[in-house]
């Protein structure tokens, strides 16, 4: 009876192992199908810079009879932005003849594909396959892959992406080039001025082989290339580009198959051996009924209302999506604090949504450390900061500050939501963005300047959220990144304090954290950048500069107006020297000319003496943020009064003339 079990067991193993082959050698084939489709397909840049724009160009050969305005059309320019190459004259072409042309196109970042690609439009009058028609009419040019046009009955006008590329090098434009049969990297250098090394930079090329038919991003300076007559030379099929790359995948896929089919034999062999053993474990029964997998590792976010097992796959834009190592770090870095707040969890779809698919009209800001949309999300306006997954770090410090600390001068944060690649960070939206949009330039931007009152007012709310969090939170933070870009305006132009993805906790005794030197230029207290410590008092430096921004309209480090490439700081600390109380006609010259003169000269002297304290070299002579709070309340004060003072003058009634000529005859009778 043993023997028949077993054998009986051998059997059903065998019937396994064939249907596991059989699924493996069509899964193989699968694979080698795809990855050959995939050697024969030009692939986009890809970038980091989310929204931005380029001028680009497109080697283009223009198509025997066909005219100039057929290129236009094509990639929707203008007569201006084709140009002949090695600066033949521009005509349209005869029967026979096929002119090379650049063609300039704005290449942009795409938000949601983080691609480069320059948008142009397309109609196709005939049915057959669309995906075909485009590669034909555009020479290869048109990234076709995953798009609508590759239905097979297409008609009318479609949006086609082209494949381009934004330079990030010494080199001022890429040259989408699509590589003929007779092409090689010393040809193409030599004949687009470009270098070799560069264009192998570029398109991460590690040997001199390309291949026919793919697009390659010619770095070059110009469009004036000189075209040689490229002879009779071959170009080689061998190669790491990305036609060879996908096909060194394809065999490595293939053994890693062969092994993966050849350890299944295995482990089949030896559960057919020990399948006796295993059935009369006294404990194997009880697990199976209980439904507990030995082994399984499961983790449960604190801060969402989910729990999740790793790598179980699931859509809701919580931390499952992140891959195995990335969701570990993640959860082990949110459980800190078990009293932290569960701000929402949000799907990656309704960020998409909320904002249009990250439209790059929504862009509201771009930093070192993300991109910032707008969005309505569940009928409320919101702020949706995009991050990448490898500034992880950046997040969590964000949203572990944010969970645990509030304020009407800090920004609220609603939620999060997480992807493979990307975090995001939900906020309140500020309508009147960034204080800096609002002092820098603001006419050009579309923003009215800000009048006295509205700035000193700007200046306490901000001060106010500092001072929370380096005095009056439970655990201590210095933001390390003070700036006016930080400092967002809601609709009543009520400062709040933002982007804490810097932040740090530091200790209560000494304020001192040790960590490596970050922020933006300008900003930077002289003993951060010496010592590496973050602390409140460099907190306060920052925003002496801040101060400084508000009273002059000038950047942090200027190249307008007063001085080129001079700090802040040393254009108004000349001026305070030649300033007093009684005298302070130096520091009216460097008023911001957007006051229009419409300020208290006193309250101003006040604020710049204020601000001057909080940028002293020796941090121990700077001011806490309380005292600072204490000071700009008594500069508002003042500030009220003068607004007051002026609004009465400005109704008290004019004097009659009756009463201007009894006047005038009464001073001169004193006379």
């Amino acid at each position: 009876m043993a023997y028949s079990f077993c054998f009986s067991r051998c059997v059903n193993s065998s019937r396994l192992l064939l249907i596991v082959l059989l699924a493996s050698c069509l899964l193989l084939q699968l694979h080698v199908a795809v990855s050959i489709a995939l050697s024969q397909q030009s692939e986009p840049l890809s970038c980091l810079d989310v929204g931005r724009i380029c001028k680009a160009y497109m080697h283009y050969m223009l198509p025997p009879n066909t005219s100039l305005q057929y290129v236009q059309d094509l990639f929707n320019v203008r007569s201006s932005d084709i140009f002949a190459e090695s600066n033949s004259t521009l005509t349209d072409t005869g029967p026979n003849y096929q002119q090379s042309l650049f063609v300039k196109v704005k290449c942009s970042c795409s938000p949601s594909t983080k691609q480069y690609f320059a948008n142009a439009q397309i109609n196709l009058t005939t049915n057959g396959t669309a995906s075909k028609s485009i590669h034909e009419k555009y020479e290869g040019l048109a990234w076709v892959a995953n798009n609508t046009a590759n239905s097979s009955t297409s008609t009318g006008a479609i949006s086609i992406p082209l494949l381009c590329g934004c330079s990030s090098t010494d080199w001022d434009y890429l040259l989408s080039y699509v590589v003929a049969k007779e092409d090689t990297l010393t040809l193409l250098a030599e004949r687009f001025n470009s270098s070799i090394s560069a264009i192998k930079t570029t398109n991460n090329i590690s040997s001199n082989h390309i291949y026919n038919g793919m697009v390659y991003y010619i770095p070059i300076n110009n469009v004036s290339g000189q075209s040689d007559q490229v002879g009779s030379l071959q170009a080689d099929t061998e190669g790491t580009t990305q036609g060879e790359h996908h096909h060194r995948l394809s065999v490595w896929a293939e053994v890693g198959i062969l092994v993966l089919c050849f350890a299944v034999i295995i482990l089949l062999t030896a559960l057919c051996v020990r399948a006796k053993v295993h059935t009369t474990h006294p404990n194997a029964a009880s697990k199976r009924e209980s439904g507990v997998t030995v082994g399984s590792s499961c983790t449960i976010s604190i801060l969402g209302s989910f729990s999740s097992c790793v790598g179980r796959p699931d859509s809701s834009g919580t931390l499952s999506n992140l891959k195995r190592e990335q969701q570990g770090n993640f959860t082990k870095g949110l459980a800190v604090d078990m009293m932290i707040e569960k701000p929402m969890v949000f799907s990656w779809n309704e960020v998409a949504i909320a904002t249009e698919n990250f439209k790059e009209t929504n862009l509201l800001g771009q930093g070192a450390y993300g991109s910032v949309f707008f969005g309505k999300l569940r009928n409320q306006e919101v702020a949706v900061k995009s991050m990448k997954a490898n500034k992880s770090d950046e997040f969590l410090a964000e949203l572990k500050v944010l969970c645990r600390v509030h304020h009407t001068n800090l920004v609220e944060l609603i939620g999060y939501s997480i992807s493979e690649e990307d975090l995001f960070l939900v906020y309140e939206y500020a309508e009147n963005r960034a204080l800096s949009d609002r002092l820098h330039d603001p006419v050009s931007k579309g923003f009215p300047p800000l009048s006295w009152n509205q700035r000193v007012h700007i200046a306490l709310d901000s001060a106010q959220g500092l001072e929370y969090i380096h005095l009056h939170t439970k655990e201590h933070y210095v933001h390390r990144d003070v700036k006016t870009s930080n400092i967002l305006l809601d609709s009543s132009l009520r400062g709040k304090v933002a982007d804490f993805g810097l932040a740090k906790l530091v200790l209560q005794t000494g304020e001192t954290a040790v960590t490596r030197v970050v922020g933006t230029f300008g900003y930077l207290a002289p003993e951060y950048l010496r010592e590496s410590q973050a602390t409140a008092k460099s907190d306060v430096y920052s925003f002496g500069v801040v101060l400084f921004e508000l009273i002059t309209g000038l950047e942090a480090v200027s190249t307008s107006r007063i001085a080129s490439a001079r700090s802040i700081v040393s254009i108004v600390l000349a001026a305070l020297r030649k300033s007093n109380p009684l005298d302070s006609s130096a520091l009216e010259e460097i008023m911001d000319p957007n006051l229009c003169g419409m300020y208290p000269i006193s309250c101003v002297y006040e604020m710049a003496i204020l601000a001057k304290q909080c940028v002293e070299h020796d941090p121990n002579l700077r001011p806490d943020m309380a005292n600072v709070v204490f000071a700009l309340s008594n500069i508002v004060s003042s500030s009220t009064q003068w607004e007051t003072s002026l609004a009465e003058e400005s109704m008290r009634p004019s004097p009659s003339k009756e009463e201007f000529n009894w006047l005038s005859q009464y001073l001169l009778a004193e006379q």
